[in-house]
């Protein structure tokens, strides 16, 4: 910051020196004018040197009624108003109310500091005279030191180091100059930053507090809007119509994504407003709404290659409304699904949803409905054109290749009757191991299944039911177990023992119709599919299904196995579960739970929102080979990395990996917020030419923060203002690094 003088002497010396008070430094700045000497600051005493402040020179003045001299003043950091250095004129004072108590700033504030240029200015003997005059200021006790020995080493930068309290100065020039905003020194670039390894650079140097990550969203996108409802809990409806883009709707991308501008999860209505075309990919078009509870108008939604203007093919419904976990009711009678050839995931996880209306023109050309109608427990009916036939009855698979039909129906408990009689599949189709909990029908309860003669089951898929233990067709005496069984290593009995594509089971007949029969009384032997839920090291793990059979309504031991091996990483069981036996199907309890070696101690190394790296020492007591935890760091000691003056942010956890690598036992891609160290108030000074100085209060803060101080009239000395083309503003920025007080 820098005024002009009256008639100021061009052959003028700024000089300025560093010395040391007991353990402060003190800086002397004088300016040596022909004929004169002004003393432009008293020494202020900072403890521990640890503030600084954007101020690079004294504040030069100028009296009404004169010209400047010619020299080019130094800058300080200026308000968006900026347009030239601090300049100042005489003139009537102005007794406004300002003072220099500094505006408040929020951390992070984003300090760049400049330093100006300045007129080379020729030595005299005025300057040895000043040199001695500020010597005397100290005092017998000050010990002067050479500034020059004191500049940063190449390569720090103190805006990355960030450290505590003191009037941000030039280092001494070379002879006869003054550093200047276009001659960077060694090592820093030409705004006045020197990037360092592992600390923050430039703007992101003094952000003490990561902001938080905001996921954009957005209203509206091609085809559809989202208006709140303004019910106060941020529920959103999603219209659909061609008033708001083209009448088709954007492809999906076949695998799971955000589709609605990040307000899925707060969609509770859908309403199609204009006729529509679906795309040809329509994979979880619909998806993850899970607060959702009505569609309007899916009857407006084309999906087969019925519209003259815009032929459509929709041959992928994967996932189309999974996750819906609200919704009870679907009516799909209108949409041409013949093409469709992916509906895997379709409805899976709707967990309320109770039925579903198809029309005649259903699924006609099935290769893969793994999980289609997976964990809808509620629901009761899978409705087609046919009263009291199921609605799969009409449907077809892919004859040409194999297809995937595991867990189709998996958990579908409410489920009381399936017809699939037209049906027919490549060889080769899964439909599932029942071993491992993928079968067709694990977890069903059926009362009834009609069965097309040409269909081929894998020699582990079960048909489970609480009705009995066996399928039987009335009119034939056709019957089948419900769990697959085996002697000396041979299936003898179950559906695939039947249907194994050797030829119709009788006859002529194209289908026959099984009905769930013979239930296990008190002392029977009975086969179940007994499913254990299991944890591994305190987490869900996969379940697992094994074949067990036992005396009806006994319990029994679950047989879970010793040891498994997931991801590579042996775990040992620690319980004992057992299961109560009943008609097919049953689950163990409690779960089975696993437990790994325990964990390794070493350390990760993660980032920092500061720009650099962190290494944090973690131990591996309580934590276990395979887990993932999140551990509190923000007290761990020995943290190697940190930039000078900062911490780690208080309730700070990174997510670890404890892995079975004894080289890097653990790992982590978390990222850690730090934040300053305390740093105390401070009374600073800057001085003018004519002698006097103005006060600046430093408040109490921490590392990082800056504090803006605005020049009012009032402080200035009488006859003296301020040039409209100056800024009135010097910043202070606190610190961590008192071996650079030099930034």
């Amino acid at each position: 910051m820098r005024f002009q003088q009256l008639n100021r002497d061009p052959n003028t010396v700024m000089r300025k020196k560093l010395v040391k008070s007991k353990k402060n430094w003190v800086v002397i700045s004088s300016l040596s004018l022909a004929g004169g000497l002004f003393l432009l600051g008293a020494p202020t005493n900072i403890a521990k040197a640890d503030v600084t402040a954007d101020t690079q020179a004294p504040l030069t003045m100028v009296q009404s009624g004169t010209t400047s001299g010619t020299e080019d003043p130094a800058t300080v950091k200026k308000s968006d108003s900026d347009a030239a250095p601090l300049d100042k004129t005489q003139d009537t004072p102005n007794t406004g109310d300002k003072d220099t108590t500094p505006a408040p700033t929020t951390d992070p504030v984003d300090t760049t500091v400049k330093t100006g240029t300045e007129a080379t200015a020729t030595s005299s003997d005025a300057d040895k005279t000043a040199a001695t005059a500020a010597d005397a200021t100290t005092g017998s006790t000050t010990e002067t030191l050479d500034t020059a020995a004191l500049e940063p080493a190449k390569g720090t930068s103190s805006k990355a180091l960030l450290a505590s309290s003191l009037m941000k100065v030039a280092a001494a020039p070379a002879a006869g100059t003054l550093a200047g905003a276009d001659t960077p020194t060694d090592g820093a670039t030409a705004d006045g930053t020197t990037p360092v390894d592992g600390t923050a650079t430039d703007a992101d140097a003094t952000k003490a507090v990561a902001e938080d990550t905001v996921v954009p969203t957005t209203d509206t996108g091609n085809g559809w809007h989202v208006v709140a409802n303004n019910d106060g809990v941020n529920t959103k409806t999603l219209n659909i119509g061609n008033t708001y883009g083209n009448k088709v709707l954007d492809n999906g991308t076949g695998v799971d994504h955000e589709r609605w501008g990040g307000n899925t999860a707060n969609i509770t209505q859908i309403n199609v407003e204009t006729p529509m075309v679906a795309p040809t990919d329509s994979s979880y078009l619909f998806a993850n709404m899970t607060n959702l509870t009505k569609v309007n108008g899916l009857d407006k939604i084309t999906t087969g290659n019925v519209d003259n203007e815009i032929p459509n093919n929709t041959g992928n419904t994967e996932g189309m409304f999974k996750n819906d976990e609200k919704l009870t009711y679907l009516d799909l009678s209108s949409w041409y699904l013949r093409n469709v050839t992916n509906l895997s995931h379709m409805f899976e996880n709707d967990h309320s949803l109770e039925k579903i209306q198809f029309g005649d023109e259903t699924f006609k050309n099935i290769r893969n409905a793994s999980y289609a109608f997976a964990n809808d427990e509620k629901l009761t009916d899978i409705l087609g054109t046919t009263a009291n036939i199921s609605g799969t009855n009409a449907w077809f698979g892919d004859t040409r290749n194999p297809g995937d039909l595991q867990g189709m129906f998996k958990n579908d408990i409410s489920l009381t009757s399936i017809y699939i009689t037209t049906w027919n599949w490549g060889v080769g189709t899964n439909t599932g191991d029942s071993t491992k909990g993928e079968g067709m029908f694990d977890g069903t309860d059926l009362k009834e299944i009609k069965l097309s003669h040409s269909l081929i089951f894998d020699a582990n898929t079960a048909l489970t039911s609480n009705s009995g233990t066996t399928w039987t067709n009335a009119d034939t005496g056709k019957s089948f177990s419900g769990i697959p069984t085996y002697t000396s290593g041979q299936l003898t009995d179950g559906i695939a023992y039947l249907y194994n594509g050797n030829g119709p089971i009788n006859g002529t007949a194209t289908s026959l119709l099984y009905v769930a029969s013979g239930a296990a009384k008190a002392g029977d032997t009975v086969a179940n599919m007994v499913t254990i839920h299991t944890t591994l090291n305190g987490d869900d793990g996969s379940d697992i299904v094994n074949n067990i059979s036992g005396t009806f309504n006994t319990t029994v031991d679950a047989e879970a196995p010793a040891t498994i091996t997931v991801n590579g990483i042996t775990y040992t069981l620690t319980n004992d579960p057992t299961v109560f036996l009943e008609q097919t199907q049953a689950t163990a309890s409690p779960a089975a739970t696993y437990s790994s070696a325990e964990a390794s101690d070493g350390s990760v190394t993660v980032s920092t929102d500061k720009g650099g790296t962190v290494t944090i020492p973690i131990s591996g007591t309580g934590h276990f080979v395979g887990q993932s935890s999140d551990v509190d760091v923000s007290d761990i000691t020995g943290v190697i990395g940190l930039p000078k003056g900062y911490h780690i942010a208080s309730g700070t956890t990174v997510n670890v990996n404890f892995t079975a690598d004894t080289t890097t036992p653990n790992t982590s891609t978390s990222t850690v917020t730090l934040v300053g160290d305390p740093v105390d108030g401070k009374s600073l000074s800057v001085a003018t030419s004519e002698g006097s100085t103005i006060p600046l209060d430093v408040q109490p803060g921490k590392v990082g923060d800056t504090q803006t101080f605005t020049i009012t009239q009032d402080v200035l000395p009488a006859g003296y203002h301020l040039a409209d083309n100056q800024s009135k503003d010097v910043t202070v920025t606190l610190t961590g690094d008192p071996d650079n007080p030099y930034s």
